[in-house]
């Protein structure tokens, strides 16, 4: 019984290991794959804040959770990486603007001996 390969060339003659990965089956599940992100939108998004969304581009995200929030830069970067294998659902949370700014101070004591 003979081994087809789709790399290695029959015409080999040379004793050696010749190993080859077929791939092409890999990943044919039936059920989709899903992705979640979490993150802060911007009061300039029109999403609504805790509640799941599909999204399925860097530009809706933009849209969405507001330009230059943290939410619409994690889409960017995912798509970027998983250009659309998986669904996308983000989880946008509110951008707590309101209270006020930390403030504080730090005092070291002592002598430097060296």
């Amino acid at each position: 019984m003979s081994i087809s390969f789709a790399h290695i060339p029959a015409s080999i003659r040379v004793p050696l290991f010749y190993a080859e990965m077929d791939n092409s089956a890999a990943n044919i599940g039936n059920q989709p794959l899903n992705a979640l992100l979490i993150g802060q939108m911007l009061p300039s998004g029109s999403a609504t804040p805790n509640v799941a969304i599909p999204v399925s581009d860097p530009n809706s995200a933009i849209a969405l959770f507001g330009q230059g929030s943290m939410l619409a830069r994690m889409v960017r970067v995912y798509r970027n990486q998983d250009a659309g294998s998986c669904n996308l659902w983000c989880l946008p949370l509110r951008d707590n603007l309101e209270g006020a700014q930390a403030t504080g101070s730090i005092t070291v004591g002592g002598v430097a001996s060296a």
